[in-house]
This record gives structure tokens, sequence and C-alpha cells, in this order.
């Protein structure tokens, strides 16, 4: 099965296993409720394209748009083992150990987990550079925040399954 083959059947629609609320819990989606888990770099997503020039209009550069993945802009992909996802949901549950949560505002994220359940996924956007991340609409508003020992740790482990793109 080629990467492009493998992208579109798997980015299809957003993730179906949802709560009463219609949310997601993006820790347990990773830990054990998704079929699969990827995480993936891109080309920046965040910054507009195009220009207002009365012809033509600017839009946002978004990675998912109406549900679907933008395979144009993937960079590098790697399917979770079950050890890995486990290892990724530890990191990002486990309790910061600094107080103060460094962010600046940038928000142009390069890399994404992407959680699939029943050809539906959810995702969570993450900008290294910034220090945030952002997730679909059906994912708890509550993504937990990261201190830097979490963002270098998570960093580090996008570096050990293999992703190498902006890191």
């Amino acid at each position: 099965m080629t990467r492009l083959t493998t992208l579109t059947s798997f980015f299809l629609v957003l993730l179906s296993g949802l709560n009463a609320q219609g949310k997601v819990d993006p820790i347990m989606a990773i830990k054990q409720d998704a079929d699969s888990v990827w995480i993936l770099s891109h080309e920046v997503t965040g910054v507009y394209i195009g220009y207002d020039d009365g012809k033509s209009k600017s839009e946002e550069r978004v990675l998912f748009k109406a549900g679907k993945l933008d395979t144009s802009l993937v960079k590098e992909t790697h399917l979770l083992t079950k050890t890995e996802r486990s290892q990724l949901a530890r990191l990002l549950a486990r309790p910061n150990s600094e107080t103060k949560i460094e962010m600046a505002k940038c928000f142009m994220p390069q890399h994404a987990i992407v959680c699939r359940k029943a050809g539906n996924v959810s995702w969570i956007e993450v900008c290294f550079s910034c220090q945030k991340i952002r997730g679909s609409k059906n994912l708890k508003s509550a993504i937990p925040e990261l201190d830097n020992p979490k963002w270098a740790a998570l960093r580090s482990l996008f570096k050990q399954m293999g992703l190498t793109y902006e890191l």
C-alpha cells in the first residue's frame, strides 16, 4: 500500500468514539480508544496563503479541511505501536514538573498526533517553536499544557519514532 493511499484512506472524517457531550479524551484515545494513532510532520499551518488584491482572497493554511487531511502538506508519518502509544499517553498525562509554562505566540505547527477510530479522525497539532498545541473540535478543550521538560520529552519522542522534519 502506498503512503498516499494509506493516508487518504486513513484521514476521511472526524473520530466517532465520542462521549455523551460529543468530546474525545485525547489521552484515552491515544492510549486505548483509537483503532490507530499516527504522528506526522507537515509543512507549516496556521499561516495565510494568497492575498487580498480585490480579485483573490487569502485563506488560512490548515492541515484538515472538512475532516480531510491535506496530504500535500505531509512530510513524514509514523504509525505508533501499542508500546509507543502507551509511551506517548504517559508523557502527556504525567504532571508537569515546573510551575511556569512558557509559550510564545507564533503557533505555526509542523507536527501532529492523529487518532483514527472507525474510519474517523481527531488530531492535535503541535508547534515546537512556540510550545502550543491545538486539537480538532471534538477533542476536549482541556488538552494538557506542557512544561519545558515535557516539551523536550515530546520532541525527543518524535525523533525517537523517526520523524526528522523541522525537529
